[in-house]
């Protein structure tokens, strides 16, 4: 924890709340909710921007939401064949505040926009740089942006959206990572996505395999927890809150990414939040580092 800075910083988590059917059960989900709930375990006061109010009930931050009286999204995920299969069978927009960046006057604050069906796009990333310029640290889910669906409402991946999303931050040198699953990017290279910003990384995971981040121009891997089998629903809004907000303290990637690997994992693990502690990624951040390893 080398660098650390000790600050009480707040979160600042725009993304979407989903009704999931799972299983043939309903449950409250989406990226605004289980980013809320990993960065609850640290005690941070945040600001969720959001789809909608039926999230309120689930979280302690409940008085810092900002919403429409809106529907939430919802999704049909099943298991095909050991795939995840989504339906997304309706959805809603985030409606940004135009003074945002006013209401985060005078705060240290870090940023998690994480979409998942299309409700924050490309075009409000280029109306909040301010707001990014002026944070610690951001965390972009890529998968949001670079989902598609066909006539029946089944989801896919179209990874030539990925790059674009990328490129709207270029002019912002906050400190970035931006998380993508295996399919959500297009191209063998990936080093050549960053243009070679010393600040801005790209972290590709792929389920339960090897994670790919690209960090100062070079291809590094790191190994997940080991031994980690459950429910992998939400496993990435926790890895890339707890990543982004460990970066926000001046940690170095390495250990901000090891922090996030050790909260999506046990998140896996647990299927009620509080999925972690913070005693736990302390005791078994060493670990996980061990396993970084880079190329030229």
């Amino acid at each position: 924890m080398v660098g650390e800075i000790n600050l009480m910083l707040k979160g600042v988590v725009i993304g979407g709340t989903t009704i999931d059917l799972i299983n043939g059960s309903w449950r409250v989900g989406g990226s605004a909710y289980y980013a809320t709930k990993a960065l609850e375990i640290f005690g941070l006061p945040l600001m969720i921007i959001t789809n909608s109010l039926i999230l309120k009930p689930y979280i302690r931050s409940a008085g810092n939401i900002i919403a429409r009286e809106g529907t939430p999204i919802i999704y049909r995920l099943e298991n095909v064949r050991g795939s995840r299969r989504l339906t997304l069978l309706r959805t809603s927009k985030v409606m940004i505040p135009n003074n945002l960046e006013n209401l985060l006057e005078g705060t240290e604050y870090f940023v998690i926009i994480s979409p998942v069906a299309d409700e924050v796009d490309i075009n409000t990333l280029f109306s909040l740089r301010r707001v990014f310029q002026g944070a610690r640290a951001i965390g972009v889910d890529l998968q949001g942006f670079t989902r598609i669906r066909n006539d029946e409402g089944l989801v896919m991946n179209d990874p030539n959206k990925a790059v674009p999303v990328i490129r709207a931050l270029d002019s912002v040198d906050t400190p970035t990572i931006f998380k993508a699953e295996r399919g959500e990017v297009q191209g063998t290279d990936l080093s050549q996505i960053l243009n070679g910003s010393g600040n801005k990384y790209l972290v590709v995971t792929n389920r339960s395999e090897t994670i790919d981040v690209i960090a100062h121009g070079k291809l590094c891997r790191i190994d997940p927890l080991p031994g980690i089998y459950g429910d992998e629903t939400g496993a990435g809004d926790v890895f890339l809150s707890v990543s982004t907000y460990a970066l926000s303290r001046g940690m170095e990637i390495r250990s901000s990414i090891a922090e996030g690997i050790i909260a999506g994992g046990l998140k896996v693990l647990r299927v009620h939040p509080p999925w972690f502690t913070q005693n736990e990624i302390y005791v078994l951040e060493g670990k996980v580092k061990e396993s970084w390893r880079c190329r030229c």
